[in-house]
């Protein structure tokens, strides 16, 4: 078992008869373990390192173990979002556990399980917002665009106050340059005044409160987040390329699993959410399926590769 820690899994075909244990039931040199730990640490990534992975740890810890002694508040439309959150969480793990031989730790027992978090935050007790008070800003537009109506909105006064976050210092100066005449340098929301105000803050969602006529805005909120034009350009390129540089029967090769044949591509339903695939066969009939993601680790064969 000491080969096997330090050079690679050997295939289970060559046994007749298999029995799996628990980590804990299994005898390891400690020197050994702790060798294979350390190169994990450091990012020395052997090849099927991800098997190993359980056996550092005897059970997995939730947020409310770590915040076990902090009370818990949660709203009234949670419900939707924990289902959202769970299916993109396993449409995640779907598109990577693309190899059968190397099989990644199922979301639930890595992470947590959607229905004891559903049974916890029932128990929670909820927080009333009036929400008729509040409005959300048009991430779509950007950070840019959302000021620039802010200020309208403060020019034609319809809102009093604008207040502007950020959690990076390089763009707290910028925005501190461009309105340096009129500016409100605050270091709490409960100073904010009149006018435009500017604070160092975590990450929030930008809304406008209309109970105190004030517009909210964190530079950071926007960074990441591309119009849906942009997006919809992302998944119309992938696919071009994918046809012009591939056609079916093209030798391809995987940046991980080398030379195979490309078979054109697939949709695959996975727990009820269907993905398109790169498939690509290798020997012995194995189809590796390559989500339009990681396109980019798939390349055309040539005579000169």
């Amino acid at each position: 078992f000491e080969d096997i820690i330090q050079n690679t899994i050997i295939s289970c075909q060559k046994y007749k008869f298999l029995d799996i244990l628990s980590a804990n039931d299994i005898n390891i040199c400690i020197q050994n373990l702790e060798i294979l730990f350390n190169e994990l640490n450091n990012k020395q990534l052997s090849e099927g390192y991800e098997i190993y992975l359980p056996l550092f740890f005897d059970s997995t810890i939730s947020l409310f173990d770590i915040f076990k002694d902090f009370k818990f508040l949660t709203y009234e439309n949670i419900a939707s979002g924990l289902v959202d959150i769970w299916k993109e969480v396993n449409k995640r793990y779907s598109d990577e556990n693309i190899d059968a031989t190397r099989p990644l730790l199922s979301p639930e027992n890595l992470f947590f399980n959607k229905d004891l978090v559903s049974q916890y935050v029932d128990g929670c007790e909820i927080l009333n917002v009036d929400i008729s008070q509040h409005e959300d800003i048009n991430k779509e537009i950007g950070f840019k665009e959302n000021l620039v109506l802010a200020e309208n909105a403060l020019a034609n006064k319809t809102i009093d106050s604008i207040v502007i976050s950020t959690m990076i210092p390089s763009e707290y100066e910028i925005l501190k340059k461009t309105y340096l005449s009129n500016l409100n340098e605050i270091n709490a929301f409960e100073d904010i005044k009149n006018g435009i105000n500017l604070i160092s803050s975590n990450i929030y969602r930008p809304l406008k409160n209309l109970d105190i006529k004030t517009l909210f805005l964190h530079r950071e909120y926007f960074l990441d987040a591309p119009s849906s034009n942009n997006l919809e350009t992302q998944v119309s390129v992938i696919k071009v390329n994918t046809e012009i540089n591939f056609s079916s029967n093209d030798y391809v090769i995987h940046e991980n699993y080398g030379l195979g044949v490309y078979l054109g591509l697939e949709v695959v339903d996975t727990k009820g959410i269907s993905n398109e695939y790169l498939k690509i066969k290798y020997a012995n009939e194995e189809n590796l399926y390559v989500p339009l993601a990681k396109t980019f680790l798939v390349s055309k064969y040539h005579k000169n590769s």
